[in-house]
């Protein structure tokens, strides 16, 4: 829907060396995002709810090498892995490259890793001054469809939360959601549903979106409309995901 480039997610060449196996630069199963199957779960024969499993985020969805440390993949693992403020190690797991000794939530050591993450925080730290600069840091389509796609459904847990940050070259960031419980007006946890016709839940109630919405309110629009125009964003269509998820449960 995107198109070339940015539909392709990541930006990484597929250029391959004599006698190097294509498998290692290149997934052709790569997703670039959260998938899952629904279920039907019953215990002791008692039905029990339904339910989604989801995959794990290994590298190999995403389409990294976990010695290339220029592809980094941040996965906000707290609540308070806010993009409005300075990289906080101990919010975020470092899910590639691969580095000796690292675990979840530790300083990352690395100088080259550390320096590119902490130079994408200052821009997003200080987009509302540095948006005209996005081409320096971000893949702006991919952030902007990321904030229409979290409107569209509700997906308002994500102030410091649920967020994969990735890029393949150390330097353009891209940003794809995961953990969508908090969606579709549901919160699972509390029973508590989000009317339909409420909206800018994103924009009013988290900092950093609010201030990227500012920033980039043109472009945002311009992406809507695109997606309004071709059809994509419409009640049929959005519909029609809901009928294919529920028929898909036998």
């Amino acid at each position: 829907k995107m198109g070339y480039p940015y539909g392709k997610v990541n930006n990484k060449p597929l250029n391959i060396s004599a006698g190097q196996k294509i498998d290692s630069i290149y997934c052709a199963d790569a997703r670039y995002r959260e998938d899952g199957f629904p279920v039907v779960m019953y215990h002791n024969g008692e039905f029990y709810g339904l339910y989604t499993i989801k995959t794990k985020k290994h590298r190999k969805n995403y389409g990294m090498q976990k010695a290339v440390k220029d592809e980094i993949f941040l996965d906000s693992i707290t609540y308070t892995a806010f993009l409005n403020e300075p990289f906080n190690y101990a919010d975020w797991e470092l899910k590639n490259p691969k580095l000796a000794g690292y675990d979840e939530g530790m300083p990352i050591t690395d100088a080259s890793v550390s320096a590119n993450i902490n130079r994408l925080f200052s821009f997003l730290n200080n987009i509302s001054t540095e948006a005209d600069n996005h081409a320096d840091y971000i893949v702006l389509p991919h952030w902007i469809a990321y904030f229409i796609f979290s409107e569209l459904v509700g997906n308002s847990d994500i102030n410091g939360n649920n967020m994969n940050i990735l890029t393949w070259d150390g330097t353009h960031w891209s940003i794809v959601p995961y953990d969508l419980d908090v969606s579709l007006g549901l919160h699972t946890w509390d029973e508590h549903y989000i009317e339909p016709s409420m909206t800018g839940l994103i924009t009013t109630g988290i900092a950093f979106f609010r201030n990227f919405y500012n920033a980039y309110k043109d472009d945002i629009i311009s992406m809507y409309r695109k997606f309004r125009e071709m059809g994509f964003i419409s009640e049929d269509n959005l519909y029609g995901y809901y009928v294919r998820q529920v028929e898909s449960i036998q």
